[in-house]
């Protein structure tokens, strides 16, 4: 019942040992024996002429709340990097910006080793975590949540600069040169 053109395309790609995929095969052929071109043709517009209203009827909802960070770090995202949410967390420590010439020097004699360190540089993360710090590039704190952070700012966009800045519970400490 499957056109001969189909079937070695078929068998090529599939395998007979392949239970489900049987099972695939022998539907495809069910539906093809009991539909005209013309009836799937139709059956397929129709599909498609659905899912085109439902995708013209979908509404988009933002959620500008911000529950995870404190106030104080959600108000700086807000004002210096163009964010518009609404704080809903607790109140902490302010956001320290402290300006460095070394990253590592400072790191070492300012913050012990409770302290995250996020940052871009791997050499940096890299001498970092060999010192006994936890420290990761900001695609590896992607997702996680920290008490202190410390971030490395070099030469970061918005997107890493708010992604650095939102891995902190409660303190919040950037370092720029």
């Amino acid at each position: 019942k499957l056109p001969k053109n189909m079937q070695s395309l078929c068998v090529s790609v599939l395998d007979d040992s392949n239970e489900d995929m049987e099972k695939s095969i022998d539907g495809i052929t069910e539906c093809m024996s009991k539909y005209t071109s013309f009836e799937l043709k139709k059956e397929i517009n129709e599909l498609i002429n659905f899912l085109n209203q439902l995708r013209d009827n979908v509404k988009t909802y933002f959620l500008n709340e911000n529950y995870r960070n404190s106030k104080e770090i959600t108000n700086y995202c807000n004002k210096f990097l163009n964010v518009t949410m609404t704080p809903m967390g607790i109140n902490s420590n302010p956001v320290s910006e402290i300006k460095v010439d070394n990253y590592i020097d400072y790191i070492k004699d300012h913050f012990d080793k409770s302290h995250v360190i996020i940052g871009n540089n791997i050499k940096d993360i890299e001498e970092l975590c060999y010192i006994g710090y936890e420290a990761y590039t900001v695609s590896q704190a992607k997702g996680l949540e920290f008490s202190k952070v410390v971030v490395m700012e070099n030469n970061f966009n918005n997107v890493l600069k708010y992604v650095s800045y939102t891995r902190t519970l409660d303190k919040l400490f950037i370092l720029k040169k």
